[in-house]
């Protein structure tokens, strides 16, 4: 795959954005430029959104900031036990001397919160043997996001794994290995690479629109990513891609995936931060609009 094949890399964004600096690695691509069958991989990517369960995390987290905004009076032990609930270690009923406290209003607040992220993860070993790249799954393990300790985000999460006739897919394992040569391509000297792949579906109801970076603006503490490969928009508007430089307000890139389409960066100890915009219902009298995508963190392995 060489660079022209792309739809946009760092040298045409910067152009556009009117930047004159040299920009980390960018890359816009496609399932064609990866040599993919895009039908018979929509089709068995199809089938894995469809079993992708809830992530309470999400509705946890937003009931712990409007506790933890409206109670200033917080113990240690009761910062605790907000982060064994955010865990999953306990129950909402064990929450009750911090709900009491919590104004009519603010507690119907707290319980109006719903899911609107489905999505599973697992990871691989990637390492190249001459000019193949050798896949491996790795065992399942606890995810945590690279962000400051005192971000509840940092806490390990438990997310279900990928359906295994999905990771032997030869066009998804395509995927993998196309993704490890646009990085061999830009750092020659990789020989091997840990891969975390996210299937997610973002679920936009008519009174309620979504996102997929609720945190905004962010780096996700891998060396490399892909944001987002979009695999299905179905009555959305918006979800745009952006790319900011190291201000977090200069806009290199602001670029709404279509189906097939997705964006690769470096991310870690890099210039760039990124977030996507929200997603609303296109039509409301349809129902609730769902933006599905696969991302990848990719952190490289040195060895000694």
């Amino acid at each position: 795959m060489s660079s022209r094949r792309f739809i946009k890399n760092e040298q045409e964004i910067a152009q556009e954005a009117g930047v004159s600096d040299q920009l980390d690695p960018i890359r816009i691509f496609d399932l064609d430029s990866c040599g993919i069958d895009k039908e018979r991989f929509f089709e068995q990517v199809g089938r894995t959104f469809e079993i992708l369960e809830w992530d309470y995390y999400d509705v946890r987290r937003r009931q712990l900031e409007v506790i933890e905004r409206e109670l200033s009076d917080l113990t240690e032990q009761e910062h605790q036990l907000l982060r064994s609930y955010y865990l999953g270690e306990v129950d909402f009923d064990s929450l009750s001397p911090m709900i009491e406290r919590l104004s009519e209003r603010i507690l119907a607040e707290v319980q109006s919160f719903l899911p609107f992220r489905k999505r599973c993860v697992s990871s691989f070993l990637l390492s190249l043997e001459g000019s193949h790249w050798n896949i491996q799954e790795l065992s399942a393990k606890e995810y945590s996001q690279q962000v400051d300790q005192s971000d509840i985000r940092a806490l390990p999460r438990q997310f279900l794994g990928l359906p295994s006739e999905f990771v032997s897919d030869r066009q998804f394992q395509s995927l993998l290995r196309s993704v490890a040569h646009m990085i061999h391509e830009i750092e020659q000297d990789v020989r091997e690479m840990e891969v975390t792949c996210w299937n997610t579906s973002i679920v936009a109801r008519p009174e309620n629109e979504a996102s997929n970076s609720p945190e905004g603006i962010h780096q996700d503490g891998a060396d490399y990513i892909v944001s987002a490969l979009v695999v299905n928009r179905e009555n959305v508007r918006g979800g745009a891609s952006r790319i900011f430089g190291p201000d977090k307000e200069t806009k290199y890139l602001q670029y709404e995936l279509g189906v097939g389409e997705g964006i690769l960066q470096r991310d870690k100890n890099s210039s760039l931060w990124h977030d996507v915009t929200p997603i609303v219902t296109e039509d409301e009298n349809i129902g609730d609009g769902v933006r599905s995508t696969i991302g990848f963190d990719i952190e490289i392995v040195r060895r000694a």
